[in-house]
């Protein structure tokens, strides 16, 4: 994903969210240029919450809805695994379990099938 560019709304399971990936190239202090960013909007695609991941996208990263409920899965090769489920409009980070990790795996191999 270029930095000033942001990816089409991808749809959750449930139909009530919507996520939006982009890339920080405003704010350039060490820490936060180029990290990941996810924004979540409602399903009239207003801006409930924005949740910088801390995985930078200089390295390999992928995210996505979980298949069957309203929590997000990233796998990211610089940070790992990391889950979080919406709840009343805001990210919440879960603890990773066996069946998060298989799922980052499966999102990430999905990415970068090569």
């Amino acid at each position: 994903m270029r930095r000033d560019e942001v990816s089409e709304f991808i749809e959750s399971p449930s139909k009530k969210y919507f996520i939006q990936l982009s890339v920080n190239s405003t704010d350039r202090s060490k820490e936060n240029y180029a990290d990941v960013v996810v924004k979540l909007f409602d399903s009239k695609q207003l801006l409930l919450s924005e949740l910088n991941t801390n995985a930078g996208d200089f390295n390999k990263w992928a995210i996505d809805w979980n298949t069957n409920n309203d929590t997000l899965i990233m796998k990211s090769s610089d940070i790992g695994n990391y889950a979080w489920k919406i709840s009343e409009g805001k990210f919440e980070k879960i603890k990773m379990n066996s069946e998060l990790n298989k799922n980052a795996e499966n999102i990430f191999k999905k990415k970068y099938k090569n």
